[in-house]
């Protein structure tokens, strides 16, 4: 109806003191949770029995999906993984111990886990890229610590041979 202020997630009327004898936004109300709802008597949830589970209603059958989805029991042979070619389960384990071995290589109780297996292997795999970073880091310090040596080295020895009154590539090519 016009002239209401409305709710955000349904748009219900919003009935305050000034218009609250007004039936008409009270009944547009009743059917917009009719609409949103849905048609909840003539839905059929295969396992639902009213005698065991409750008059159909919203709340109950969110109760008898969520103790569904408690029991729920996949096999890898049935379960397909959509980011592997819609692999079965079980064939994208077998690649994955492929190239890390067996599960039980890995150190935590995440074994029992695909994904807890999977993110141990990343957090391993950073590891080693920071640990690759850090030598490299440490590499190059060291290189830099070298040939720094080496530059006052050779400025010393550049002295020295002033000091004697040759130059140093006559040094370097034999003294004679």
């Amino acid at each position: 109806m016009e002239g209401y202020k409305k709710t955000d997630n349904i748009g219900f009327n919003k009935i305050t003191g000034d218009n609250i004898a007004d039936i008409e936004a009270v009944a547009e109300n009743f059917e917009l949770s009719d609409e949103s709802l849905g048609d909840i008597k003539g839905t059929v949830l295969n396992g639902y029995d009213e005698v065991e589970h409750g008059e159909k209603s919203a709340a109950n059958f969110v109760k008898f999906i969520w103790g569904k989805l408690g029991s729920i029991e996949l096999t890898d042979l049935k379960v397909k993984v959509t980011t592997w070619s819609g692999d079965t389960l079980n064939a994208v384990l077998d690649k994955i111990k492929g190239w890390i071995g067996t599960l039980t290589n890995l150190k935590t109780k995440e074994k029992s886990s695909l994904v807890g297996a999977v993110n141990e292997l990343h957090d391993n795999n950073e590891n080693l890229k920071q640990a690759e970073i850090l030598d490299r880091q440490y590499i190059k310090k060291l290189k830099r610590d070298i040939s720094g040596e080496d530059e006052a080295l050779k400025l010393n020895n550049e002295k020295f041979a002033q000091l004697l009154g040759v130059s140093i590539e006559d040094i370097r090519g034999g003294v004679s």
